[in-house]
């Protein structure tokens, strides 16, 4: 089957077309949702006049729509958090006091927590950052007291996760667990920022599971901890993530699989 001919006042037709939504998109004179509509518009009319997949209009078409769609998802992330919000305080459950401070960016929120070991008063500051949906997207690791900062999962190509691991951070597994590898640890470290998060949710939502007490000494733009009760964007990523179960699984040497049942 062959393909329609493209007669020369077409080909002038789309080309003044195409200037004028490259014009469009570059001036930000359209709303990106309505110049999103626009391509689909001219899309479904190449499709009805047989342009060919691989021709130069195609192409122009389709980074047309690319470049339309990601700002569009940008400027989705910008208006959810349009700047950083950060609480800080205690979450009290029956397994004792945890101090903890969040902090909300764009589309995702920071879970830390510090950590310290008896031997020479050194210690950890552990991080989790929850994306939008709920989902774990890295782990980070700081020690203390020389303040150097390692990825303990963080993203790696094909929707895997590249991980890493401290042998400081032996000190806060329990001896009680008999684990097979560090990615054994790494997964118990994402399950305690998923059941930390949960914790604190359960607390706001229903007084259940814990206690919520703000910080003795708040720095700078810090707001109390029981102040996060009142940030709807805060409380749809902890509602997305809660009873979430994080797994690992190792697929090469640096290389793991992070899902959920």
């Amino acid at each position: 089957m062959g393909f329609k001919i493209v007669t020369r006042e077409d080909r002038r037709m789309i080309n003044e077309v195409l200037t004028e939504l490259e014009q469009k998109l570059n001036s930000n004179s359209l709303p990106f949702d309505e110049l999103l509509k626009e391509v689909q518009k001219w899309e479904e009319y190449f499709n009805q006049i047989e342009i060919q997949d691989k021709s130069d209009y195609r192409k122009r078409l389709d980074l047309i729509r690319e470049r339309a769609s990601q700002d569009l998802e940008d400027k989705k992330i910008k208006e959810f958090v349009p700047e950083k919000y950060k609480y800080s305080g205690v979450f009290i459950d029956s397994k004792g006091a945890k101090p903890v401070k969040i902090i909300l960016s764009y589309d995702h929120l920071f879970l830390s927590r510090h950590y310290k070991f008896r031997e020479n008063l050194t210690g950890a500051k552990i991080s989790w950052r929850f994306e939008r949906d709920g989902k774990l997207y890295l782990i980070d690791f700081k020690e203390l007291p020389s303040g150097e900062i390692f990825h303990l999962i963080k993203p790696a190509n094909s929707g895997l996760v590249e991980f890493t691991w401290r042998d400081s951070l032996n000190r806060l597994i329990p001896q009680v667990y008999n684990f097979h590898g560090n990615i054994a640890k790494l997964e118990l470290l994402a399950k305690w920022g998923h059941t930390c998060l949960d914790g604190l949710y359960e607390a706001i939502q229903s007084g259940s599971g814990g206690v919520i007490r703000d910080s003795n000494s708040l720095k700078g733009d810090e707001k109390g901890l029981t102040q996060i009760s009142m940030d709807q964007n805060a409380l749809e990523v902890m509602n997305h993530a809660y009873k979430r179960v994080p797994r690992l699984s190792q697929v090469a040497v640096t290389l793991a699989d992070l899902y959920y049942n």
